[in-house]
């Protein structure tokens, strides 16, 4: 648990379209796992989450236990959380639960999300997981429907202030998980002390475009001289961003074809690669490691070793702490002739629940993190990410606010859903080859049409399976 963070935090990651402080990956949704591992999950980005934040499972708040004599029906709900703050809420939420539903008692544990997975396939889980990216576990029959569910609570989705995200993952009329909360990806974080040091005007409230972004971070590296252990830009997070702000698109919409052929993807992919290799303002895997240890890019932005880094709202929490210097949150990227597209995700949980009441409860805690006062004040104050409700949504102050504006805004590209098998291809295809550019053996477009034709056999052993 302690090597794994929430989801789509930031860091590395190793395939078609994720991040690349080690390699990128294919990312159909942006889930994470820390720098320190560089293990890969199935959407493939790697996080790099706090090591001041990452606790012992004896530091965290504790679980209120059931009341002497209870006959209430027990379920349990495997969460894995890095940032203390984040598990301590799920204790808040869950605690506040057991007292307000007398007849129903939720046990929180602390899986690995490897081992979560692992129960999942295995029909052994607990009785409320977090699907991440797996949404192939559901047509599996790993994962419970929750539509009806869904359908019968009329508020679940005239709440929501994204109604979309409720059919994140649908597939052929099921939906395998609910979300609990959203958030948005692409936002830049910055040391305006390093910035304003530098001459660079901090993006407070501007969409800078990537050559703007370039300028900026080589402006940045020449400040800091040469030989420094301080970098300009993180890796790019999840090369999601750079493809849809550049106007192009990384799947088709029924998730048959990937689409990072056109010109827009490769040039979004050549732009990111060149932060890296070319201008060499981003640190490679080695030095992220060195400079951030266990914590990653977030340890290295606390540091003072990082000037900018791309993420969704969960470094908010961590960076609380951050007094040493002035930091801020922007909005996202943009390519020169295309607008800030922003990509909006779902923070679900959802239930592998075996019986009918079990699966009633197991529905009504997705439903409590969702709608309840309490729950949507929890996931406002700890910044765990964009509260479900609209009205509470309203409420975000500077720097959630950022996230939230984008999250409302017209032009926002709703993010593909996570498509089965991203992750076996990851492994087998789209990881050796990006590895080849990474050491400099293979252009990026190169790299692109061997992915490409890779994908296309690699559909074709699948299309039983596939969308």
């Amino acid at each position: 648990m302690e090597n794994l963070d929430r989801r789509r935090l930031l860091g590395t990651a190793l395939g078609v379209a994720g991040t690349m402080a080690s390699i990128p990956l294919l990312s159909a949704c942006g889930a994470t796992v820390t720098a320190a591992t560089a293990a890969t999950s199935s959407s493939g980005t790697v996080s790099a989450t706090s090591s001041s934040a990452a606790t012992t499972t004896a530091t965290r708040a504790a679980q209120a236990p059931p009341k002497a004599g209870s006959k209430a029906l027990t379920i349990t709900y495997g969460q894995f959380e890095v940032f203390k703050t984040q598990w301590d809420m799920h204790v808040a939420i869950i605690n506040e639960f057991n007292k307000t539903h007398p007849n129903i008692y939720v046990k929180l544990q602390g899986p690995t999300y490897q081992k979560m997975l692992t129960e999942v396939a295995a029909h052994d889980a607990p009785d409320l997981v977090n699907t991440y990216s797996e949404l192939t576990l559901g047509p599996k029959g790993a994962l419970i429907d929750q539509s009806a569910f869904i359908a019968r609570d009329k508020k679940y989705e005239q709440l929501a202030l994204v109604p979309q995200a409720l059919h994140y993952y649908e597939y052929k009329g099921k939906i395998y998980g609910a979300p609990t909360a959203i958030a948005t990806q692409q936002c830049l974080y910055y040391n305006e002390d390093l910035l304003k040091k530098a001459g660079v005007k901090p993006p407070s409230d501007t969409v800078w475009t990537f050559q703007e972004y370039t300028d900026a971070a080589l402006k940045l590296q020449k400040s800091f001289g040469a030989n420094s252990n301080i970098f300009a830009s993180a890796p790019l997070n999840n090369f999601d961003y750079a493809v849809y702000a550049n106007g192009g698109r990384v799947w088709s919409s029924d998730g048959t074809q990937l689409l990072i052929g056109s010109k827009e993807a490769r040039d979004a992919y050549q732009w990111s690669w060149d932060l890296l290799l070319k201008h060499k303002v981003a640190p490679a895997q080695a030095e992220v490691s060195s400079l951030g240890g266990t914590g990653g890019l977030v340890t290295m932005f606390e540091t003072g070793h990082l000037a900018m880094f791309f993420s969704d709202p969960y470094p908010l929490s961590p960076l609380k702490k951050v007094t040493a210097f002035k930091w801020g949150v922007g909005p996202g990227i943009k390519g020169t002739k295309h607008p800030c597209q922003v990509i909006i995700y779902p923070l679900d949980i959802t239930t592998t629940a075996k019986t009918e009441q079990e699966r009633q409860a197991a529905f009504d805690v997705i439903d409590y993190y969702a709608t309840s006062d309490f729950a949507n004040n929890q996931i406002l104050t700890t910044h765990y990410g964009i509260p479900f409700r609209k009205d509470w949504a309203a409420k975000a102050k500077y720097p959630l606010k950022v996230f939230v504006d984008l999250a409302t805004h017209n032009d926002f590209v709703y993010l593909e859903r996570p498509y089965p098998n991203v992750s076996e291809f990851n492994t087998k295809y789209a990881t050796p080859v990006w590895q080849s550019v990474a050491l400099g053996k293979l252009p990026v477009n190169a790299a692109i049409d061997k992915i490409l034709a890779d994908y296309k056999t690699f559909m074709q052993q699948y299309n039983k399976t596939g969308y």
